[in-house]
């Protein structure tokens, strides 16, 4: 698999690949089979293990994503978590991913079904399903042929980054380090800078619609 031996575009038209989503369920399929020798599906495994093909990183940074897919891995991460950004239009982590080499990237609210508290919604600029992966595609790929018959209506939701919005703000009325004392009563403003986590913690079971970047 990281010697590139993953079947071109062209090789797999027509053919569907299975993942297993529950990383627990993951020894059933490897007792035996560490190498997945004759088993159907790709197990949720962890990168540099004998199974590991297709990898999750539902909290991954972009810079390791792009990392996992250089070196020849499947990587699908999620763009939001139950109805959070859902409902505060938070559009931070669905960027990140959006500008990742992240194959797939699945969501709640694709374009043709937007939240309906902010209109928040995840999908490429064009409204094709896939794309060509900023990553690793050859230079000959063409989006647009992807998938020519499946582009969907609307367009993703605008850029909304509160947590950046915020500590910018935070940081004009800050003082300078400089003038923060040690003492919390010569400074009343928390030094310290406070960087938002790009990916949250819990998992949501539903089921989410999926993006593609071959």
């Amino acid at each position: 698999m990281r010697a590139g031996h993953w079947p071109t575009l062209a090789e797999s038209c027509g053919k569907v690949i299975f993942l297993m989503d529950q990383k627990n369920a993951g020894p059933v399929n490897t007792a035996g089979h560490p190498l997945l020798q004759g088993r159907v599906l790709f197990t949720n495994s962890d990168p540099g293990k004998p199974d590991a093909a297709f990898v999750e990183e539902n909290e991954g940074t972009p810079q390791l994503i792009d990392q996992l897919v250089r070196q020849g891995y499947i990587v699908r991460a999620r763009a939001d978590e139950s109805t959070i950004a859902a409902r505060t239009n938070d559009t931070t982590r669905r960027d990140a991913l959006l500008h990742s080499g992240a194959q797939m990237i699945s969501t709640d609210y694709p374009l043709s079904e937007p939240s309906k508290w902010t209109g928040y919604s995840v999908g490429f600029a064009d409204g094709l399903p896939a794309r060509c992966n900023i990553i690793n595609a050859p230079p000959t790929c063409e989006s647009s042929l992807l998938e020519p018959n499946a582009k969907s209506g609307g367009a993703p939701s605008p850029e909304n980054h509160p947590a950046v919005s915020q500590q910018s703000e935070i940081d004009r009325h800050a003082p300078e380090a400089e003038e923060c004392m040690v003492g919390r009563s010569q400074c009343e403003v928390f030094c310290s800078r406070q960087y938002a986590p790009v990916g949250h913690s819990s998992v949501n079971n539903s089921d989410r619609k999926t993006l593609a970047t071959p």
